[in-house]
C-alpha cells in the first residue's frame, strides 16, 4: 500500500484561506504545468515526460497530457503529492501560486472523470479515538484540506493495517470521489481522490477490533465558494485525423465535441440557505440552539422579531405567524424580502443568500414557484419557470463565462427543446434530456462544422450527418460520438466511402470509390482494407482476392486491361509465393515469385512453343534449368543473369552435343564436342570457338591433337591419318606451316 493512501493525522476542523486563481491560470500542456516546481522536485520534468509515455493512450476520453498529470501525481518515487499537500495546508497562500498551472490541469482532468458514491477506506497511522475524542463524537464535521487518496479495496487496507501495527481507520460514505485506477502507476490499488475542502461527518463513533479503531464518515456538501472549484466547461474543437488509405493519402479531420458545463447548483452550502425560518411565538425555539425568548414589539400591523440566534423579521404577521409583507434577516447576512404566508415565502420576493446569491421572483410555500431570477456571486444567473424549488418550464441560463442555454428545464436540468450557445460562439439547437444533449439535434462548431442528427448524454449517437468546413460530409450512424454503424463519407476531392464503421474507422463491409475512377468493395478493419475484396483500376484492370493491412495479401487473382493475369499468392501488394502469370500472348509461367518477380523454381512456356524448366532470380533464370526450343534444341545446366553460365550441356536438333564450361551464353572454358557422325573433340574452348589445347577424333580415324584458334589447327599440334601417317609441326589457321 503506498503511503498516499495513510496519513499521521485525520483532519481539521479549522476553515483554510481559499484557494483562490488557480482557475484562471491557462491550461497548459504537463511539461509547462510542472516547471514552476523544478527547484523542490528534482528531475520533475523527466518524470512528466515518463508519465505523458505512460498514458499515450489514455481512457476516459482523456488526453495523454490530463492523463499524464494523474499518473505524476501518484507516482511514489517522485513525491509530487507530499509537496503539493504541504503547498495546500500553508496558510501563506502565496507558497501555493507556484502550484496554479499543474492544479488547473489536475482539476480539469478530474472533472471528466466519473463521480463515486461509494464507500472508501484510508489508513491514520495511529490511534486518533483518544486525543481527538469530541472531534468523532457523532454529528461533528472535519474537513480535508488535501489532496485525499483512499481506496475502493477494503483488501489493500487491510494490508496497510497488518504492516503498520495499531492504527485507526476510516470508512468513508463518499459522493464525489474521482476513481483514478484507469490513470495510476498502481492501478492495483483502486485509488479514489477526495479533493480540498471535502467535509466529513462522523455518523459512527470509534469502535475497536483487535490492533484496528474504525471510524465511519460520510461526505457532506463541500466548500465550493471557499476553494471555488471549476465548473465543467467546454473545450475548444481539436481535430482528430482519419486513418490514412496507405495507397493512397486520401484523408480528412474530425472535430472534438466540448462538453456543456453543468449549471451552477443553488446556494448550497449557505450556513442558513433553506427557505425555512423560526415561528414567532415560544414553540418555534425547539431546535434554536440558544433558548433565549424573542422580542415582539407590535406597531400597527407590523412587528420586529429577534430570535435568539440573531435572526431578525420585520413585518406582518398574523396569529403568531409571519403573514403579508416582511424582511427577515439571518444572522449570517442573509436575507429575504417579500411576501410570507404561514411563516413561508409566498408570492413575489427577493432573496438574499450569505454567500452572494439573489433570487427576486415568485415564492409558494418556502420554494421558488413561477417566474424568478436568480443570480449567483459569480455573476452567472438564470431567468425563467420555477416550480418546486427547482428550475422548470422555460428559461434563459447564463454563465459567467459566456455560455448561455435558452430553452425548457425539468427538475433544474437542461430537458426538452433548448439552445445552448458556448463561449466560442458555436450552438447546439435541439432536445435535452436530465441536462445532457439527447434527441435530435444541431451542433454548430466554432470553426464552421455542422452536425445535424441524434444525441445520447451528449455524444453524438444515432442516425447523424456531420458537414465539415473544409468539405468533408459524413451522413450515417454514429455511436459513443464515434461513426459506428452504417454511412458514406465524401471527401472534398470527390472521394467517397459507403459501408460500414466501427469506433470512428471504416471497419467491415464496404466500397470506397476513388474521383480517378478506381473502386475497391470488400472488407475493412480499422479503416484499411483487410480481408476479402475487389480492386478495380481505372486502367480497367481489376484484382480480387485477399487483403491484409491495406495491401493484397494472400491469395488472389490479378488481371490487367492488356489481358496479362496472374493467380497465386501475394505478400504486401506484390507477387509473393507460388502462382501462375498468363501474358496476353499465351505464354506463362508457374512456379514461385518474391516481391513481385519470378524467383525460385518455375516453369516458363513461351509464346514460341520453347519451354524452360528450373530457378530463378529476379525475373531472370539463374541457376540450374533445362530449356527445351520448339526446334528440338536442349540446353541443361547452369544459368546465370538468364544466360547459360557454369557447368551445362547443348544438345542440337541434328544430335550434335556439347558438355563443358559456359560463359555469358557461349561454350568456355573445358569442354567436350561430340559430333552426330560419332566424331568428339576434348579441349579448350573461347567464346564457342575451339581454342587452345584440344584433341580432336574423326570418325574415318584420323586424329589431330595441338592447339587450336577459332576452331582450326594453329600452332603446334600433331595430325595423324587414317592411314597411320603423320604431320607433327606447327599450323596456321589450319594450313601447315
Amino acid at each position: 500500500m503506498t503511503s498516499r493512501l495513510y496519513a499521521d493525522d485525520l483532519a481539521t476542523a479549522n476553515i483554510m484561506p481559499a484557494i483562490d486563481g488557480y482557475l484562471d491560470a491557462p491550461q497548459v500542456s504537463l511539461e509547462e504545468a510542472v516547471e514552476p516546481v523544478v527547484d523542490i522536485i528534482p528531475n520533475i520534468i523527466f518524470h512528466a515526460q515518463y508519465a505523458k509515455r505512460q498514458c499515450s493512450h489514455p481512457l476516459d476520453a482523456l488526453t495523454p497530457d490530463e492523463s499524464g498529470c494523474i499518473y505524476l501525481y501518484t507516482m511514489e518515487n517522485v513525491g509530487l503529492y507530499k509537496k503539493l499537500n504541504e503547498a495546500i495546508q500553508d496558510k501563506r497562500r502565496h507558497a501555493l501560486k507556484r502550484w496554479f498551472r499543474y492544479l488547473k490541469l489536475f482539476r480539469v482532468s478530474l472533472n471528466k472523470l466519473p463521480s463515486s458514491q461509494e464507500s472508501v477506506w484510508r489508513g491514520i497511522n495511529q490511534d486518533i479515538t483518544q486525543d481527538k475524542s469530541e472531534q468523532l463524537e457523532i454529528g461533528k464535521t472535519l474537513t480535508l484540506w488535501r489532496v485525499t487518496s483512499c481506496t475502493l479495496n477494503i483488501k489493500v487496507a487491510q494490508s496497510f493495517m497488518q504492516e503498520k501495527g495499531h492504527n485507526t481507520l476510516l470508512m468513508i460514505n463518499c459522493k464525489n470521489g474521482k476513481c483514478i485506477h484507469n490513470h495510476s502507476s498502481y492501478p492495483s490499488e483502486k485509488e479514489l481522490i477526495l479533493l480540498p475542502g471535502t467535509r466529513l461527518k462522523v455518523v459512527g463513533g470509534p469502535f475497536q477490533l483487535p490492533g484496528i479503531h474504525i471510524i465511519h464518515l460520510k461526505e457532506m456538501a463541500r466548500y465550493e465558494e471557499l476553494i471555488k472549484l471549476p465548473p465543467i466547461t467546454g473545450r475548444k474543437i481539436k481535430s482528430q485525423k482519419l486513418t490514412n488509405n496507405t495507397l493512397y493519402d486520401h484523408q480528412s479531420t474530425f472535430p472534438v465535441k466540448p462538453k456543456t458545463p453543468k449549471l451552477t447548483s443553488l446556494h448550497e452550502n449557505a450556513t442558513l440557505s433553506t427557505n425555512s425560518t423560526p415561528r414567532i411565538n415560544s414553540s418555534s425555539f425547539k431546535g434554536i440552539k440558544s433558548d433565549s425568548v424573542a422580542l415582539n414589539v407590535s406597531i400597527d400591523s407590523k412587528s420586529t422579531t429577534k430570535f435568539s440566534n440573531g435572526d431578525i423579521y420585520e413585518g406582518q404577521t398574523m396569529n403568531g405567524k409571519k403573514q403579508g409583507e416582511g424582511t427577515y434577516k439571518w444572522a449570517n447576512g442573509g436575507e429575504y424580502t417579500g411576501e410570507w404566508n404561514e411563516d413561508n415565502f409566498h408570492g413575489q420576493g427577493s432573496r438574499i443568500w450569505a454567500s452572494g446569491d439573489t433570487y427576486i421572483g415568485r415564492w409558494a410555500d418556502g420554494k421558488k414557484q413561477g417566474h424568478g431570477t436568480y443570480t449567483w456571486q459569480n455573476g452567472s444567473h438564470y431567468e425563467g419557470d420555477w416550480k418546486d424549488d427547482k428550475r422548470m418550464g422555460r428559461g434563459v441560463w447564463k454563465s459567467k463565462d459566456g455560455y448561455q442555454y435558452n430553452g425548457e428545464f425539468l427538475d433544474g436540468e437542461r430537458h426538452g427543446k433548448g439552445t445552448y450557445t458556448w463561449s466560442d460562439g458555436s450552438t447546439y439547437t435541439g432536445h435535452w434530456k436530465n441536462g445532457n444533449m439527447e434527441g435530435k439535434g444541431t451542433r454548430r462548431y466554432s470553426n464552421g462544422n455542422v452536425y445535424n442528427g441524434y444525441w445520447v448524454n451528449d455524444k453524438k449517437h444515432g442516425n447523424g450527418t456531420l458537414t465539415w468546413i473544409s468539405g468533408d460530409k459524413y451522413e450515417g450512424q454514429y455511436q459513443n460520438d464515434m461513426k459506428h454503424g452504417h454511412g458514406s463519407y465524401t471527401w472534398p476531392n470527390g472521394n467517397k466511402y459507403s459501408g460500414d464503421w466501427k469506433e470512428d474507422q471504416r471497419t467491415g463491409q464496404g466500397t470506397f470509390v476513388w474521383v480517378d475512377g478506381e473502386r475497391y468493395e470488400g472488407s475493412w478493419v480499422k479503416g484499411k482494407r483487410h480481408g476479402k475484396g475487389k480492386f478495380v483500376f481505372a486502367s480497367g484492370g481489376h484484382y480480387v482476392g485477399d487483403w491484409n493491412d491495406d495491401k493484397r495479401t494472400g491469395k488472389g487473382v490479378w488481371k490487367s486491361n492488356s489481358g496479362d493475369e496472374y493467380e497465386g499468392h501475394f505478400l504486401d501488394g506484390d507477387r509473393h509465393g507460388k502462382g501462375t502469370y498468363t501474358w496476353s500472348d499465351g505464354s506463362t509461367y508457374t512456379g514461385y515469385w518474391k516481391n513481385g518477380n519470378m524467383e525460385g523454381k518455375g516453369t516458363r512456356i513461351y509464346s514460341n512453343g520453347d519451354v524452360y524448366n528450373g530457378y530463378w532470380v529476379n525475373d531472370k533464370k539463374h541457376g540450374n534449368g533445362t530449356l527445351t526450343w520448339i526446334s528440338g534444341g536442349k540446353y541443361e545446366g547452369q544459368y546465370q543473369n538468364d544466360m547459360k553460365h557454369g557447368h551445362g550441356s547443348y544438345t542440337w536438333p541434328n544430335g550434335d552435343k556439347y558438355s563443358g564450361d559456359w560463359k555469358k551464353d557461349q561454350r568456355t572454358g573445358q569442354g567436350t564436342f561430340v559430333w552426330v557422325d560419332g566424331s568428339i573433340y576434348i579441349g579448350d574452348f573461347i567464346a564457342g570457338e575451339r581454342t587452345g589445347n584440344g584433341v580432336e577424333t574423326w570418325a574415318s580415324g584420323q586424329k589431330y591433337e595441338g592447339q587450336y584458334r577459332n576452331s582450326q589447327f594453329h600452332g603446334s599440334g600433331t595430325l595423324t591419318r587414317a592411314d597411320g601417317t603423320t604431320r607433327m609441326g606447327e599450323w596456321n589457321n589450319g594450313q601447315p606451316c
